[in-house]
């Protein structure tokens, strides 16, 4: 339950930065050509907005580890143009945990067209990435901007049981963009959440799959697995793929909420 109301911060303007938004990709798999889907992450390690969450988990005593991340688009990410991005953050008890969510807006039209050809129960081909070691790590957390020690520390991943630093989850989770664009490249990915179960390890081999749970019309939706070295999934997700009509006006771009 909430603790406190929610406290707002924003509006802060924020600009896609090409570079920036090349090298993300490149660090989780994609190739460059558009801003990857999990990129509005990386805005949430500013400055003016990763202090008040340093801040409350000095306050509560506790290292902040990511449980869960998810994205929603009305419109994708351009790279170049600015954006505004508001954040509500609010502390809940039970569990113990932050939770945060960024709403980003701009004003865009938009259009795509979906073709058919799709069935509940049918597979993705799965995709082997990895695996990472210390310097991918290293990049990863540069660009974007996660340099929590316990992905970068053999000494700190050993005080908590693990033998290697895990992997970070967003790192994982971005990388099943490049996988849905590669199977269905004439459909716009919606939303894309993963919830991250247990640590992949640095040098893992990490195996992505997916199977359709639902096809209509409009949308598909797919659920998400990763599997490092361990029998069971490092992450359990779920994408929705559809086809939307134009845009115009003011809306809603992108959403993004995080616990932790």
């Amino acid at each position: 339950m909430p603790l406190e109301p929610p406290l707002a911060l924003g509006p802060f303007r924020l600009r896609v930065d090409p570079a920036r938004a090349a090298a993300y990709a490149r660090e989780t798999g994609g190739d460059g050509a558009s801003v990857p889907l999990a990129y509005p992450a990386v805005w949430l390690a500013e400055p003016s907005l990763f202090s008040v969450v340093r801040d409350l988990c000095a306050e509560l005593d506790v290292v902040p580890v990511h449980e869960s991340q998810s994205f929603s688009y009305d419109m994708p990410l351009v790279a170049g143009e600015s954006y505004d991005l508001r954040v509500t953050m609010t502390r809940e008890e039970t569990p113990p945990r932050l939770m945060l969510t960024a709403i980003v807006s701009a004003r865009r039209i938009w259009e795509r067209v979906m073709s058919g050809g799709v069935k509940v129960g049918d597979t993705l081909p799965e995709t082997i990435i990895g695996p990472f070691d210390a310097p991918s790590l290293a990049r990863y957390a540069e660009v974007s901007g996660d340099a929590n020690p316990l992905h970068l520390d053999d000494a700190v991943a050993a005080a908590i049981g693990l033998a290697a630093p895990p992997v970070h989850g967003m790192k994982l989770l971005a990388a099943f963009e490049p996988m849905l664009r590669a199977w269905r490249g004439d459909m716009i990915i919606s939303s894309l959440a993963g919830k991250f179960v247990q640590p992949i390890l640095r040098g893992d081999a990490v195996r992505l799959s997916g199977r359709v749970l639902r096809a209509t019309e409009d949308e598909i939706f797919v659920r998400l697995t990763a599997y490092g070295a361990a029998r069971a999934p490092g992450i359990i997700g779920e994408a929705t793929l559809r086809f939307r009509p134009p845009l115009e006006g003011e809306g809603r771009t992108a959403k993004q909420s995080g616990a932790g």
